[in-house]
């Protein structure tokens, strides 16, 4: 097995400034001297070191097909040249390929490590391979305090004759060190001859995750729900906090369409406004994440608020009291929450054998519910509506659908009253399943809010239908199944 093969683009090791070598052959130099002081053997490293003009019309070589099928990890050394590079991605692409499994270390690492030689711009870097794509790297490139790049960028120069960069060292270093946890994890798993390079039937990659941008005060907090599921095996997407250009939305929706799931942390203040919004982006945010669910019902928004938090101004009061869905508890037990969800098998859409839903309504409402019966479509269940003129009908489908939902909206209160009075009539006790009643805008007369009935769930849709909204009774619907 080869240890560590390194992708670049020749670009960046063309025109030496350390006498006869490029930057890329004093990376290469200075990362197998450190890895073999730390592992305590010799490693072997393999990069192409021919001077070959590539270009995106040729196809890999037989030579560099082998070495990368028999590779344990992959550098990618990413600058803007990288990013420009057919071969390059095709190189990934290859070892996606080859390697069948790009876990290890029990899936908290990956086999495909990013050294960052410049800064790429937003959009540019795009080759498929998520651990490339959406990973901050080691940075080789010099960063002010917050982290962003010094401009114009400039990469660490190597050590060269009598010339020492220590922050050079220190970043080839911290990346041996974690090529060293990867290398020494596959001997022994050589050693039980148990190889991970060979692909496993059925491993499916984990669920990506987008966590979403945040104001500063959620910095803490946003680092450890990263640290917590990258660490458990999970993308986590974006890689760092991006600054609201104008095309920020863009990059969100992107994002949220590769997502099984958003996690929104909302803190005391209200936070930036991109360039061509009127939302800060912690509210811009939590609105795309509502409609990419409307989109996909497979996908979840989690939105975690710190017990105790109190708005610091109108704009996020009014925005913190406009939220259904926000989960008020620690940390931890939030977390456990996420866990829990990324558990849970989406329903099938529209598959063989689908449940019903008695979807009730007046006829004021025709046009308000639409939102809740594409939604119940979308999830897999026929949705009945009331029949015109047949109260046998309307008997049949209380007594025979899997599930009831009454829509109170621009209904008068007696209407859903008498409703509700007649499923004890129709059902009399026969009937387990599940019912609840959907209380939409608008948000009046003032006795609407305290509407409640035995034995039926209320549902509060006020400020607008979330599919979130549902999860309480979509849960009932899959206990009835299952009892």
């Amino acid at each position: 097995m080869q240890d560590v093969f390194i992708s670049y683009s020749h670009k960046d090791n063309d025109s030496p400034r350390y006498g006869e070598l490029g930057w890329v052959d004093c990376f290469f130099e200075a990362l197998k001297d450190r890895l073999e002081s730390i592992c305590g053997r010799e490693v072997t490293v393999w990069r192409d070191a021919s001077n070959a003009n590539l270009t995106g019309g040729m196809i890999l070589t037989p030579k560099i097909k082998q070495e990368l099928s028999r590779t344990r990890v992959l550098v990618a050394i990413v600058s803007p040249s990288y990013a420009a590079s057919q071969w390059c991605k095709d190189e990934l692409q290859y070892f996606r390929e080859s390697a069948g499994n790009l876990a290890a270390v029990g899936g908290t690492m990956t086999r495909v490590l990013k050294v960052a030689k410049l800064p790429t711009p937003q959009g540019r870097l795009s080759t498929g391979i998520h651990e490339i794509d959406d990973a901050v790297g080691h940075t080789f490139y010099r960063t002010k305090a917050n982290g962003d790049p010094i401009l114009p960028p400039e990469e660490l120069d190597a050590p060269h004759g009598t010339f020492d960069e220590p922050d050079f060292r220190r970043a080839v270093n911290k990346l041996a060190y974690d090529i060293e946890v990867i290398l020494t994890w596959f001997d022994q798993q050589e050693h039980s001859k148990t190889l991970i390079s060979v692909p496993q039937p059925g491993l499916k990659p984990r669920a990506v995750i987008y966590l979403a941008d945040a104001t500063s005060e959620m910095d803490e907090d946003r680092k450890r729900i990263r640290q917590e599921f990258e660490g458990a095996g999970y993308t986590v997407i974006p890689a760092e906090q991006r600054f609201p250009g104008p095309d920020y939305s863009l990059a969100v929706q992107s994002d949220l369409a590769r997502a099984r799931l958003s996690i929104h942390l909302i803190g005391a203040t209200y936070g930036m406004v991109p360039e061509k919004h009127m939302e800060s982006i912690v509210e811009l945010q939590y609105a795309l994440a509502a409609a990419e669910a409307l989109k996909r019902p497979e996908f979840k928004r989690m939105v975690w608020i710190q017990p105790g938090t109190k708005a610091a101004d109108e704009r996020q009061a009014r925005f913190m009291a406009s939220m259904q869905d926000a989960i008020v508890t620690p940390l931890e037990e939030f977390k456990t929450l996420i866990y829990t969800e990324l558990r849970r098998k989406p329903a099938p859409v529209n598959a063989p054998g689908y449940r019903t839903v008695y979807l009730i309504f007046d006829k004021p409402d025709k046009d308000a519910k639409k939102a809740i019966d594409d939604f119940l479509f979308s999830r897999g269940f026929d949705v009945l509506r009331p029949p015109a003129n047949s109260t046998s009908l309307h008997k049949s489908r209380l007594k025979d659908s899997d599930a009831v939902l009454v829509y109170y909206g621009n209904s008068p209160s007696d209407w859903v009253e008498e409703t509700v009075d007649g499923f004890k009539k129709v059902l009399r006790g026969k009937s387990k399943a599940p019912r609840a009643v959907y209380l939409a805008d608008p948000d009046q007369p003032p006795e609407k809010r305290d509407f409640r009935r035995a034995a039926v769930r209320v549902i509060d849709g006020f400020g607008g239908f979330t599919p979130s909204q549902l999860d309480g009774f979509l849960a009932d619907i899959d206990d009835a199944d299952s009892a």
